[in-house]
This record gives C-alpha cells, sequence and structure tokens, in this order.
C-alpha cells in the first residue's frame, strides 16, 4: 500500500460508509509511514476526520488476538499451503 492507494480508500471506502460524514469522527490507524503523510492528513481534514496514530511496537499490547488466535491461526494456515500446494 502507499499514499496514493490510501487516498483512494478514503474516497471510496472511509466516506462511502461513514454515516457521520458531516459530523467529526475518528480513524485509528498504525504508524506505516503512508498514512502519515501530509497529503493523507489534509484529505482527512477535509472529510471531518481526526486521526490517532498507533505508534509503532504496540501491537501486541493493543491487539491481544494478534498474539493469542492470529498468530497461530497464521501458522496453520501456512503449514497446511506448504503440505497442499
Amino acid at each position: 500500500m502507499n499514499e496514493y492507494e490510501i487516498l483512494w480508500w478514503i474516497e471510496t471506502v472511509w466516506t462511502s460508509r461513514n454515516p457521520f460524514a458531516n459530523s467529526q469522527s475518528i480513524l485509528i490507524l498504525d504508524s506505516f509511514r503512508g498514512h502519515t503523510v501530509t497529503s493523507v492528513k489534509n484529505r482527512l481534514v477535509e472529510k471531518n476526520t481526526n486521526i490517532a496514530v498507533i505508534p509503532s511496537g504496540s501491537t501486541s499490547k493493543l491487539q491481544p488476538l494478534d498474539n493469542a488466535i492470529n498468530k497461530s491461526f497464521k501458522s496453520k494456515v501456512n503449514y497446511y499451503y506448504i503440505i497442499h500446494f
């Protein structure tokens, strides 16, 4: 993903699925470089959206499912893929 894909996502997904388009809303993003460029921030301001950026390295604290369930699931999927394909 890059800056242009995020801008496309804002226009096609965020704007169309945001029922509060006329009021302030918040979008929580990870610290991926493409999320924090000026053009993305400006577009979100135009859409009445504040952003909150999750600091890098905090996934284990903020997304426990990534460690508890998703990691095991992904391991099994990768194992299945290696064995069967």
